[in-house]
């Protein structure tokens, strides 16, 4: 019934993104397996024209998907959506940086690709120096590569961002979790 009422979603606004992603999701976690029209679709879709704020969130929701494992894309198909997102000319900074940090949660959890995710935060931060959000990301990935003297630097570089709006009570949070794992660290 779900995937009827998205077709028919689909039917009167091709161009809605959620749908598309609800269907991909549906297809996914109830085993029909991806419909590579409908992703060819998508990527089209998401790099054309201005994403709205739900655009955001069902792009959140197929990254999530990915995460958790119940989605199961190929990491190049999965890329072809969200980089064709962040490539649309019509997103602003903040967007692609957004767009841009799903990606590298993406390679961080999901694929467990440390390397990978650092270098889509960097591009991250890049984009919207002022984004908070891949700072923190920036410490998971840094302390989860081993390189925990560095998570704490970063830990460091935000609490120096306050103003930006870091958030003051998680850094002793933050450097009591590094500090159990690296006992001799300030």
């Amino acid at each position: 019934m779900a995937r009827k009422h998205l077709q028919e979603a689909l039917r009167i606004k091709p161009d809605m993104v959620a749908s598309q992603v609800l269907l991909l999701y549906l297809d996914e976690v109830y085993g029909e397996g991806v419909s590579l029209q409908l992703l060819r679709n998508l990527a089209r879709t998401v790099s054309e024209g201005p994403l709205s704020p739900s655009d955001l969130n069902a792009l959140w929701l197929l990254t999530d998907c990915q995460v958790k494992s119940f989605c199961h894309l190929q990491p190049a198909q999965y890329l072809s959506v969200l980089l064709s997102a962040a490539g649309n000319p019509e997103s602003s900074q903040h967007e692609r940086a957004v767009l841009l940090e799903y990606t590298a949660t993406f390679f961080g959890r999901g694929v467990r690709d440390y390397a990978t995710a650092l270098f889509y935060t960097d591009l991250a931060l890049k984009e919207d120096p002022g984004y908070v959000r891949p700072r923190y990301a920036r410490v998971e990935w840094l302390a989860n590569s081993g390189d925990v003297q560095s998570a704490l630097a970063e830990v460091d570089k935000i609490e120096s961002l306050e103003d930006m709006g870091a958030d003051p009570t998680r850094f002793q949070e933050l450097r009591a979790q590094l500090r159990a794992v690296l006992p001799n660290v300030n």
